[in-house]
């Protein structure tokens, strides 16, 4: 149970706080008002969709609205039904959007090998030497001169 966001224990604890702080008798007496404030909102409630729907009829709306207050899996199930034929045009759109992201993406992978080092390049004298981007055996590269089998 949840009321504007207050789960059953809060609502619980709120009441008895409320009767703590006003005493039984003023809140036999709120009790009664708020009663009275519901009747009078659901008679508003009914009044205005009965209004609405004749509206609703006259244009030519294709909307059946709910006479009673609703609660919240009312409201979701409305909006549901509602949005439905746009729920199925969307959802098809994305399946074609994913069936051609999986095409683009199965024409693009390639597959790596383990064998990331870059050949070995012989010299003019036949020594063979690492290649620029390969680290010496100091592990400061080539460019400090370290890693050069050359001499």
């Amino acid at each position: 149970m949840n009321i504007f966001g207050v789960g059953g224990w809060e609502l619980a604890a709120i009441l008895i706080i409320a009767l703590i702080v006003a005493g039984p008798q003023r809140m036999a007496r709120w009790a009664y008002i708020v009663g009275q404030y519901m009747g009078q909102l659901r008679i508003m409630w009914s009044q205005m969709m009965a209004s609405i729907q004749t509206e609703f009829d006259d244009a030519g709306v294709d909307v059946k609205l709910p006479k009673n207050l609703p609660t919240r899996s009312d409201i979701n199930r409305l909006a549901g039904d509602m949005l439905e034929p746009l729920n199925k045009q969307m959802k098809s759109a994305m399946n074609e959007v994913n069936q051609e992201a999986d095409k683009v993406k199965q024409a693009t992978s390639f597959k790596l090998t383990d064998d990331t080092t870059t050949p070995k390049k012989p010299s003019e004298n036949g020594k063979t030497q690492s290649s620029p981007n390969q680290t010496g055996q100091d592990g400061f590269g080539t460019w400090s001169g370290t890693g050069s089998t050359d001499e």
